[in-house]
């Protein structure tokens, strides 16, 4: 089994590959070794649902239903980056180990 290396974005994944698998093959969306996989994160791949998600009356802002705080978030895809997740969640399966190599702050966690 191989590990996967998630970087921030594209350069800083094939700056990474370059030292751990200098002879990976490049697969445009993640570069791939004889023991690691290396791909990235491109902007946000997640985020939170919109209001409406909750309940269909805050499709409409009213001043009434303020402050909006739900019990549990709902975690959504980012719909300009989907096909990026998608790609990260098929790689992980062929993988025992995941190396997140993204930005240190809470936001890339």
């Amino acid at each position: 089994m191989k590990t996967l290396i998630i970087a921030e974005k594209p350069d800083m994944g094939r700056t990474i590959a370059a030292v751990m698998e200098p002879r990976a093959k490049n697969n445009r969306t993640y570069l791939e070794g004889e023991k690691y996989i290396v791909t990235w994160a491109i902007g946000h791949l997640l985020g939170l649902a919109e209001p409406d998600a909750y309940d269909a009356k805050y499709k409409r802002w009213n001043i009434q239903d303020l402050p909006i705080i739900p019990e549990q978030f709902k975690i959504v895809p980012n719909p300009k980056t989907k096909d990026q997740l998608k790609m990260i969640g098929e790689l992980a399966k062929r993988c025992n180990a995941i190396v997140n190599a993204c930005d240190a702050g809470r936001e890339g966690q």
